[in-house]
């Protein structure tokens, strides 16, 4: 069970599978680990550290400001998916 944080939730699913004898890992999501997690702004020239209120952003087309969220929020997002520390704490 991959970063649930909604504490009843997982009470609910372990529960489910503890009744189905079923094997199961809980990774724990950590809110301070998010936190400490940056933001990133290495695709954004040194001088335009704040790509949100970029002119590219605020007159751009719905797709481009999409990317920038995308970009800058990358490592954040790697973070709440756990997708590679999922696979690799199950092999």
């Amino acid at each position: 069970l991959n970063h649930i944080v909604d504490a009843d939730l997982l009470k609910r699913l372990t529960d489910l599978l503890q009744q189905h004898h079923r094997n199961y890992t809980v990774i724990p999501f950590s809110l301070q680990t998010y936190f400490d997690t940056p933001y990133n702004f290495d695709n954004y020239k040194k001088g335009n550290l704040d790509p949100i209120h970029s002119m590219d952003y605020i007159k751009g087309e719905h797709k481009k400001q999409r990317e920038i969220v995308e970009s800058v929020q990358a490592d954040k997002n790697l973070y709440v998916t756990n997708q590679n520390g999922a696979r690799n704490q199950m092999i």
